[in-house]
């Protein structure tokens, strides 16, 4: 098969010429004359846009983020292909930011109204933000954290003070 796939290339194969491939190791192997083994070689590496691969090794990588599988085999490199990489503690800080960043703008904008103010800021951050970009999403999902985690803390703190406050006009009366 080797054979005649490099006959049918222009690689004639006098007396004595001859060509092994072995599947396993992905090695080819040509008994020719030298001018004619150089055209094998030129022959093999335009098919495998380069000279020679060696180490290379199959790999499976499942992306969880993208749902596709990708996959790579035989000795050819793939086409240039970006992973691109987060650390944890990178988006743990960016988070935490973001939710100062919510809480923040809870004191300074949902204060006064909070029911009101909690509901344009959800719509605008968890479905307006999505439908713009879904890179923005987590960042927008943590200012929208630190925004009700301020609201629970802001009602919590309205409670107190009205319990403060029915408790010394109970002490009054």
């Amino acid at each position: 098969m080797a054979k005649d796939i490099l006959s049918e290339s222009g690689i004639p194969f006098p007396d004595g010429a001859s060509v092994v491939y072995n599947p396993v190791t992905s090695q080819l192997v040509v008994r020719n004359t030298e001018a004619y083994q150089d055209e094998v070689e030129k022959m093999v590496a335009s098919r495998t846009n380069a000279a020679r691969h060696e180490g290379l090794l199959s790999l499976d990588l499942d992306l969880p983020t993208s749902g596709q599988l990708l996959y790579f085999h035989g000795p050819q490199a793939p086409s240039d292909l970006t992973l691109p990489y987060v650390s944890a503690d990178r988006q743990i800080s960016h988070a935490l930011a973001f939710m100062l960043i919510g809480a923040a703008l809870f004191l300074a904008l949902g204060w006064r109204r909070p029911v009101l103010a909690t509901l344009l800021v959800f719509l605008l951050l968890a479905l307006g933000i999505g439908l713009i970009t879904e890179e923005w999403q987590p960042l927008a999902n943590a200012t929208l954290i630190g925004w009700v985690i301020a609201l629970a803390i802001g009602a919590i703190w309205k409670l107190v003070k009205a319990f403060e406050a029915g408790a010394m006009e109970g002490r009054q009366a």
